[in-house]
């Protein structure tokens, strides 16, 4: 029997909005980061919206497209980078009240740069490097168990973040 593997290798997309304040957008989707199988549908919502492709079509897609809001990732800030216990999610509609004024999340898309490989791009910024090393810059990812909070998953999802783990922001490196 024949069968069809899908999966994604990456690392969530690191934004540096200057001034301490930062944003990465998950491997995982949702305003709690629960649903990560959006991943495998990405390209196509963004490249090839409302048509059906099949997945051999599908892995030939080029080009940039905007993601529709269901596809936009879940979106985390820090308040410290070197403590998981200070992430918090955000929605696209608290920017300004969470990064101050005139910070508005515009839009997302992915493009392709080389065969194979969607970047994610958030606000819009021609050139924004592909996030790699993000090891680097949250210390604590690999060796980090359990929730980011610590303690026991919150059943109530009152707090998104305490129910992430790394695995939101990098996947099979």
């Amino acid at each position: 029997m024949v069968g069809l593997r899908y999966g994604a290798n990456g690392e969530a997309v690191f934004v540096d909005l200057g001034q301490g304040r930062n944003l990465f957008g998950l491997l995982a989707f949702g305003p709690n980061g629960q649903d990560q199988d959006r991943l495998n549908r990405l390209v196509r919502a963004a490249l090839a919206p409302g048509q059906s492709r099949d997945w051999r079509e599908e892995a030939n897609l080029r080009g940039s497209g905007e993601l529709p809001p269901d596809y936009v990732p879940t979106l985390v800030t820090f308040a410290d980078l070197k403590d998981p216990r200070t992430a918090r999610v955000v929605s696209p509609q608290e920017f300004e009240s969470v990064f101050g004024p005139g910070v508005r999340f515009r839009r997302a898309w992915i493009e392709t740069v080389r065969a194979g490989i969607w970047p994610l791009n958030l606000f819009g910024v021609t050139g924004m490097p592909i996030t790699q090393g993000i090891e680097r810059m949250l210390p604590w990812l690999r060796s980090h168990t359990g929730y980011l909070a610590g303690g026991r998953h919150d059943a109530s999802w009152s707090r998104p973040a305490r129910n992430l783990t790394g695995n939101e922001f990098i996947k099979g490196l």
